[in-house]
């Protein structure tokens, strides 16, 4: 009985070896791009500046503008309606086009709405839309973002580094948490999402200066 198990799994093995797994994406580089990772983070950051800060100046508006609660719930729920409905897109467009992109692409765009982002009564609709396009675009960048790093870290390195990106969400939601009150109560809400607008455009500036990997420039 025992001769006849050993057999069986021998035979499911060689059918297993000649089916064609698929496979992920190439490695550019011997050595972990730590640089590269690091901007990376710092554009994580940026992001959830935005999106923390984007509560902040909603409620100070609401109070300048008298939006009833449920026009500030339904404005703030907007970013996530389409945030997590586009994640599976935005990994298959990295897969396709190259994570550096898809990333360049949505952080442009996501910045372009935050500079337009109004907050009078009369303008609520296209702070709607504005929301929904944040929402679209910054679900694009998380897939692309864990593109390059997987395209850009060694095995033994890819959970420390994955571990740092993911911090930035926290140190990004700190950071707003510390200035943005400040800067609403100073220049208005419209400043919070200017200021993490000009944040994004100057990271963006900086991307040709970076390494990438290879197939992605």
């Amino acid at each position: 009985q025992y001769r006849v198990y050993t057999a069986r799994i021998a035979c499911a093995s060689r059918r297993v070896g000649t089916v064609e797994l698929p496979r992920g994406p190439p490695m550019t580089g011997g050595a972990t791009n730590y640089w590269t990772c690091a901007y990376l983070a710092v554009g994580v950051m940026i992001t959830y500046f935005e999106r923390n800060g984007f509560a902040v100046a909603m409620t100070v508006a609401s109070d300048l503008h008298s939006y009833p609660q449920y026009v500030k719930g339904n404005v703030m729920s907007l970013f996530f309606v389409t945030y997590a409905s586009t994640h599976l897109a935005g990994g298959a467009l990295a897969r396709r086009y190259g994570g550096l992109l898809v990333l360049r692409r949505m952080t442009a765009c996501w910045l372009a709405f935050s500079l337009v982002c109004p907050f009078s009564t009369e303008t609520l609709p296209l702070l709607r839309l504005c929301r929904l396009g944040i929402g679209l675009s910054q679900g694009l960048i998380f897939p692309s973002v864990h593109t390059l790093l997987s395209q850009m870290t060694t095995p033994s390195t890819r959970g420390h580094v994955v571990s740092v990106c993911i911090s930035a969400i926290y140190l990004g939601s700190a950071v707003s948490t510390v200035t943005s009150p400040a800067i609403v109560s100073n220049y208005g809400p419209a400043a919070q999402t200017t200021a993490a607008a000009l944040c994004a455009a100057a990271w963006l500036a900086l991307s040709p200066l970076v390494s990438w990997p290879d197939e992605e420039v």
